[in-house]
């Protein structure tokens, strides 16, 4: 299970809780590259990070078949079953973005992202976080009664807790304007998606897909491990999928 950027492992404990328990006492959450308050280093660029990745996969959960990502550990979590096709099984991706095709949109990625880094190498990272948690993408977790306010205050805690300039470094290696484009490779995967109704980039992201199972969660924005982990819980566990059916 790969978590989101500025994320932790820990973000998944409230999806794990409801999920079988033959499958929670299984389930391994790795840290991403640049995360957390002593952070793996990042390397070079989406490629290494996605061999970095494949390594600790390796080393820890060597024979795990089912890979879940969100946000961009589900961009990584694309790049490692392109990269190993008959490695897994599953692939259960929660708003997951395939890849930018035009030039001109990696440009104005790349632009955007360099600013998000500038500020964490330069600014107080509570700041930061606050205008991060602010983005029309991610705003619907702030609502009130969306979020339980304990989780959510954990939540705040675990980012508090990381260092900006390695942030930033995670954030231009694996920088979407760098990530190869991945619809047509992800068509021929045992993909499977889920993302929040209200989640309109990444509901379109999923219409690229059209073949693959799908879960729409209502009344949720992007961060369903935040907002919606009993639904996420369902789709890891092959319930409520709209479309073909999981694999048996």
């Amino acid at each position: 299970m790969l978590h989101g950027f500025w994320g932790d492992p820990q973000d998944w404990q409230a999806t794990l809780a409801t999920l079988p328990p033959a499958q929670a006492a299984t389930a391994c959450c790795l840290r991403l590259p640049g995360h957390g308050p002593k952070p793996p280093p990042v390397p070079a660029d989406f490629a290494a990070c996605v061999a970095a990745m494949a390594a600790q996969i390796e080393f820890v959960a060597g024979a795990a078949t089912t890979l879940v990502g969100y946000s961009l550990g589900a961009r990584l979590a694309l790049g490692l079953a392109a990269a190993q096709p008959r490695r897994w099984r599953r692939v259960v991706l929660s708003g997951a973005h395939l890849g930018l095709t035009e030039a001109a949109a990696r440009r104005a990625r790349q632009e955007a992202d360099g600013r998000w880094a500038a500020a964490l190498r330069t600014q107080p990272l509570e700041e930061v976080l606050q205008a991060w948690r602010r983005q029309p993408v991610l705003a619907s977790q702030l609502r009130v009664g969306q979020v339980p306010p304990a989780r959510l205050a954990a939540d705040a805690r675990r980012r508090r807790a990381q260092q900006g300039p390695a942030l930033a470094a995670a954030l231009q290696a694996m920088s979407l304007a760098t990530m190869p484009a991945y619809a047509a490779v992800a068509a021929t995967l045992p993909v499977e998606l889920v993302v929040g109704e209200q989640d309109v980039a990444f509901v379109a992201q999923a219409a690229r897909l059209p073949q693959a199972p799908l879960l729409r969660v209502p009344n949720c924005g992007h961060n369903l491990p935040l907002e919606a982990p009993r639904a996420l819980a369902r789709a890891i566990g092959g319930q409520n999928v709209e479309g073909r059916p999981p694999p048996p």
